[in-house]
């Protein structure tokens, strides 16, 4: 991205945390966790992978929400716990807090696969045949966006049309985000439109629920769930703060 895109970015970035709260609260669940961050500075004593734990389990929880609004409300009071632990005890508990929210995410992951993952994945191998040509798939709106980036040397065209084949799926989804991201930072500029951002997170974050499904089940789909998050994260962020016009 440009620099004044990552200047922005960094901007709305702070209120991401507070803000995927603040949705969350709207629905009923969230209560006094809510009130946990209405004080940045006092969110801002965690540290960073704290935070990071914290909201990729909130997302999980948000996904179980969908399905289980008790299953839910348990694990929300278990990352409660876990968070005022972290925030009465400071630097001087972080790693056992830290190591807590990692166990915590973990079974938060389990439930959200029970009842959710599993079931989005049996539908995109459905729609495409087997996970790799989900993979393909996703790639389409990657490459008609941005249709002269190379991925391990061949132009991202090529792998959409099934030309070349990908190995490693794990692999070219990380390589592919940093070409991706590298290829906005070169030609963003402040005129260009917040939708260009917003829909080249939006195609990365299909990609990483594509290549999720390919680990399906498997110790390292759990890096691919963060991704998505993450992402998602960040095209509401952008979403929230302009009026989205996509160029026709």
């Amino acid at each position: 991205m440009s620099n004044h895109s990552w200047k922005l970015l960094a901007l709305l970035s702070a209120s991401v945390f507070l803000s995927c709260y603040s949705t969350l609260a709207v629905a009923g669940l969230w209560g006094d966790l809510a009130g946990l961050v209405k004080d940045p500075l006092k969110l801002d004593s965690m540290s960073k992978r704290l935070q990071t734990a914290a909201r990729h389990s909130l997302a999980q929880i948000d996904v179980i929400r969908e399905k289980s609004n008790k299953d839910a409300e348990e694990r929300l009071e278990q990352l409660r716990a876990v968070i005022d632990f972290a925030l009465q005890g400071g630097a001087a508990v972080e790693a056992k807090a830290y190591s807590d929210m990692m166990t915590l995410e973990s079974k938060i992951f389990e439930d959200a696969t029970k009842f959710v993952f599993e079931a989005r994945c049996t539908a995109i191998t459905l729609a495409n045949g087997t996970a790799q040509n989900a993979i393909v798939t996703a790639l389409a709106n990657i490459a008609a966006a941005q249709p002269t980036i190379k991925v391990f040397g061949f132009e991202i065209v090529q792998y959409s049309s099934k030309s070349v084949p990908i190995n490693d799926p794990d692999k070219f989804y990380f390589e592919t985000k940093k070409i991706v991201l590298a290829d906005l930072d070169r030609s963003l500029t402040e005129n260009s439109a917040a939708y260009t951002l917003i829909s080249a997170y939006a195609n990365l974050a299909n990609l990483a629920e594509s290549t999720r499904c390919f680990y399906l089940n498997k110790p390292h789909e759990i890096y691919f769930i963060r991704e998505e998050n993450d992402l998602a994260l960040l095209q509401e962020s952008w979403i929230e703060a302009v009026v989205v016009t996509p160029t026709p």
